[in-house]
């Protein structure tokens, strides 16, 4: 790669020095934020012994949920079901999509849980 230089304040620097310094600061904020999530989840796995897990930082998308957690969820819209309610409807009020809880019915199902 030929130097190519960009003035910042009137000091010239190579543009292969300004990539090597980003990517290592990326580097390290990806390790510290690896260490912090390896820190929390040893610390859930130790309070609660639960392997199926991550820290909830944001609810939503991405977020894993226990297999107690999804039974209960599948059994609620199930239950709304049968008091009148549509499949839709429950699973919108339990604040999942209708794909998930086919998906999450079917694994229950698969473990003998259901």
């Amino acid at each position: 790669m030929g130097e190519i230089n960009i003035n910042t304040k009137n000091k010239m620097k190579p543009v292969e020095s300004l990539h090597a310094n980003s990517i290592s600061d990326f580097i390290a904020w990806a390790h510290q934020r690896i260490e912090r999530e390896y820190l929390e989840n040893e610390r859930v796995l130790k309070d609660t012994d639960e392997t199926d897990f991550m820290p909830l930082q944001k609810p939503g998308r991405g977020q894993r949920i226990s297999l107690k957690r999804k039974l209960f969820i599948i059994q609620s819209v199930i239950d709304m079901k049968q008091n009148g309610k549509t499949i839709r409807d429950g699973c919108e009020e339990m604040g999942i999509h209708p794909c998930t809880f086919a998906r999450w019915k079917a694994l229950l199902q698969e473990k003998g849980l259901l």
